[in-house]
This record gives C-alpha cells, sequence and structure tokens, in this order.
C-alpha cells in the first residue's frame, strides 16, 4: 500500500487490558490525526483490550491467537505511513520522542533509529520503578553486536517503511526472540542504523515474560538463531574472522547451557563450533577452557556438570 501518511504505531495485544489505557496514553498526544495513524491488533483478547483501543480512536483489528510475530506483520500489512513504530501493549512512550525519531532520521537519511531506554521493574508494594537507562553500542558492523547480543525492545526502535519492506515478516519460528531477531535481519539486508541518547521508551519487566517464564526455551531460540545466520554465512560464502569470533562467542555460549537441558542441540552445537575451530576450547570459565585442552570440550562438559551435582549435593 502506498505510504499516505507520517507515522504508523502498530500494538500487538493479547490480553493487554492492565496496561493499555497507559500505553495508548502514551501514544495519542504524539500523533497528529490524518497525518499518523495508531493500529491495534487485537489477537486473540478475552478482556476488554479491543474496546480499549477503540475509545482511543485506534484502527482496531481482531482475530484469533496466532501470536505477536504474526500480529505485528499483519499490523504493518495495513500501515501506511512511511515510519513504523512496533508498540507492545504494556510499554510507555516517552513523551515527544516519536518527533525526535523523525527529525533524527531525516536528518541522517537512515534506515532504523535505536532510543535509549528505560526499564520498568517491579517494586516490593506492587509499584513499578525505574532501573537503569540503557543503550547498546553498534559499531561499523552492526549486525556482529546484534548476533552478541546489542538489544533494544521494539518500542524504541523507528523504522523507515522501505526498511520493513526489505526486512520481510517477523519471525515466528524463535517465538521468544523474535524482536531480536527482527532488528538482526534489519542488519543483515544491510539497513543504516542511528542512535538517539534521550530515552524514549519505558520498557515494562515483567515476571511473567516467556523468557522469565521458560528459560530452556529462550536458550533453544538463541542457539537456533545462531544457527540460522550461520547457514546463511555459509550459504553466501560470507564468513570471515569477525564473524567467525561472533558465531563461536554465541553458539559457544548456548552450548554450555543446551548441555543441560536439550543434548541433542548440544551436540549439533558442538559440531557447529568444531567446524568453526576444530580445535574449540570455551573462553570462559578458565578452568573449562584448560580441562577442553587436556580432555576435549565435550567431555569437560560432562565432568564440568557432574562437579556441580556434586557440589549441589554437598550444599
Amino acid at each position: 500500500m502506498t505510504a499516505a501518511l507520517r507515522v504508523s504505531v502498530i500494538v500487538p495485544c493479547r490480553n493487554g487490558g492492565p496496561w493499555l489505557t497507559e500505553t495508548l496514553e502514551s501514544v495519542r498526544p504524539q500523533l497528529t490525526p490524518g497525518i499518523d495513524e495508531l493500529i491495534v491488533v487485537d489477537d486473540g483478547s478475552e478482556d476488554d483490550s479491543a474496546d480499549i483501543a477503540a475509545a482511543f480512536g485506534a484502527h482496531v483489528h481482531r482475530g484469533p491467537a496466532r501470536g505477536v510475530s504474526e500480529a505485528r506483520t499483519l499490523g504493518a500489512s495495513v500501515a501506511r505511513g512511511r515510519y513504523f513504530l512496533y508498540l507492545d501493549a504494556d510499554d510507555v512512550l516517552e513523551p515527544g520522542t516519536i518527533e525526535a525519531r523523525i527529525r533524527r532520521i531525516e536528518e541522517t537519511d537512515a534506515d532504523v533509529v535505536l532510543t535509549a531506554w528505560r526499564s520498568w521493574v517491579p517494586a516490593a508494594d506492587g509499584s513499578w520503578e525505574f532501573g537503569p537507562v540503557r543503550q547498546d553500542a553498534l559499531g561499523p558492523r552492526p549486525e556482529l553486536d546484534i548476533l552478541r547480543g546489542a538489544w533494544w525492545p521494539p518500542g524504541a526502535v523507528l523504522y523507515r517503511r522501505t526498511a520493513v519492506e526489505r526486512i520481510g515478516p517477523w519471525r515466528v519460528d524463535l517465538p521468544v526472540i523474535q524482536d531480536a531477531r527482527y532488528l538482526l535481519d534489519a542488519a543483515l539486508c544491510g539497513c543504516r542504523f542511528v542512535q538517539l541518547a534521550e530515552p524514549g521508551l519505558r520498557y515494562r519487566v515483567r515476571p511473567d515474560s516467556l523468557s522469565r517464564r521458560d528459560p530452556a526455551a529462550f536458550l533453544r531460540d538463541c542457539y537456533r538463531n545462531a544457527a540460522d545466520v550461520h547457514d546463511q554465512w555459509l550459504r553466501d560464502g560470507a564468513i570471515d574472522d569477525e564473524r567467525r569470533e561472533a558465531l563461536l562467542n554465541v553458539i559457544g555460549n548456548t552450548a554450555r547451557g543446551l548441555y543441560v537441558v536439550d543434548q541433542a542441540l548440544f551436540e549439533e552445537a558442538y559440531g557447529r563450533l568444531r567446524s568453526l575451530d576444530p580445535h574449540y576450547r570455551p573462553a570462559r570459565p578458565a578452568a573449562l577452557r584448560m580441562l577442553s585442552g587436556l580432555v576435549g570440550y565435550r567431555r569437560a562438559e560432562w565432568m564440568a556438570l557432574r562437579w556441580r551435582q556434586v557440589k549441589g549435593r554437598l550444599a
């Protein structure tokens, strides 16, 4: 669809009633009717989320629960803005951030603007309090920084429409880290990034988030993401020394956890590590690195796990 408007704010929402009013109140003053638009994709909510969104004048698209990636992709398919901002239904924009991001992207001719953001964590009395302001750094090869773990919540990012068209749909096969993968895909397709030092988002750190409920699923997603990038670079003949080191770092870190929760995926990760470096040894901890040099990495992980189990029983 032709970009007829300036900004499309796309809010995926499933049972977001407790948070949605505060979220949309942070958006509405920053949008100009007839120039900008607010799109709420109701992903099978069983509460009054859709009614709340309609009361704010949002374009509400209702459907069955298909997941946040499908909801964001649907929102983008009907959006008419030159710029897209994906905002989770429990996060809050800082005042003036949309205008600041647009000004920055137009000054620099970038494809993606990244703002600093504040973590918003639950306090003991049930209120929410601010954690530290966060802004990761991006170097000349942003795909390596993002692969290694540089991260921004979706609401801290503004995308040019043409960048979204290049990136394509949100990944449904990585349900835990789909937001990190979308940003990585932006880097992999050559998008140009620019950063804003001013915090633009309050990111609600909820204890019931999927990555906290199921850390094993988070670990598997992190490995599968790295494995997918590894395969892509192999197909393209694009693995240089820096990319090899980044892959060794990420796959090596996930392999440690996979040894405990998923032996089959550990063996796959171990094969990738050996293909990248036939003499692979983990960088940390120092004792495991030294032991790997003596007995091999796989055997060293077995011995390290047994030692942790013994310590646990003694404790």
